[in-house]
């Protein structure tokens, strides 16, 4: 479902390119016309050989080697188009999507950094960045987890990071799971913890507010 989403996308932005398309870039019209996928793909070759400039060219053109599912021409057409277009997110978009299928997470993360040079603060993009950090335990994770509570201060998968370094976020990130899962976590708590944790209506100050105390006394 996610690539087929992902396909008709794209196909609704190469409708778009094409039909701006103006006397200029009439190819576009011919290849559009064109029932014959390597034919397209022909047209699309032969216009940025004569034209390196053509945005539009390179990115249909990997738009149908993505179709195809030839992820080394789609690969090495889009690192073309970024080297010349790299302010253009949506080149960036569509190599990440072709690293996430083909299971490269290493150009996946890279890609996925590039991108929030576009989208700082996007919590999706963090996330994903974040996902891949903490199943590596790369040393990165935590320091990316802080920085993403600046945006976004209840983001769960962050906090999940922090509390293995820090009880005020264990706590945090297990506030919110059932008596079972609080039974079951990893991390051993104390009876009076367990106690505020299941039932944080029978005390006086709210969970964050008990921590956050206890770090400002440590803190001093």
């Amino acid at each position: 479902m996610k690539r087929l989403f992902f396909l008709n996308l794209l196909a609704f932005l190469l409708f778009v390119s094409c039909a701006s398309a103006d006397n200029s870039s009439s190819y576009l019209i011919r290849a559009e016309e064109s029932i014959d996928i390597e034919e397209r793909i022909g047209i699309y070759l032969s216009q940025i050989e004569e034209n390196s400039d053509d945005m539009r060219a390179y990115y249909n053109l990997a738009y149908l080697y993505l179709y195809q599912e030839d992820y080394l021409k789609a690969e090495e057409i889009l690192k073309r188009a970024i080297s010349l277009f790299p302010e253009h997110f949506r080149f960036h978009s569509a190599l990440l999507y072709l690293y996430e299928r083909t299971g490269d997470e290493d150009k996946e993360l890279e890609t996925l950094y590039n991108i929030l040079s576009f989208m700082y603060a996007d919590e999706d993009v963090r996330n994903r960045i974040l996902r891949i950090l903490d199943k590596r335990n790369d040393e990165r994770k935590v320091p990316f987890a802080e920085e993403t509570l600046l945006y976004y201060p209840e983001n769960q998968r962050a906090i999940n990071i922090l509390s293995e370094v820090h009880p005020y976020f264990e706590t945090k990130a297990i506030k919110n799971m059932d008596e079972d899962d609080i039974r079951n976590y990893s991390l051993p708590l104390s009876d009076e913890v367990f106690i505020i944790l299941v039932n944080p209506e029978g005390y006086g100050e709210s969970i964050l507010d008990l921590f956050s105390g206890t770090l400002l006394s440590q803190a001093e």
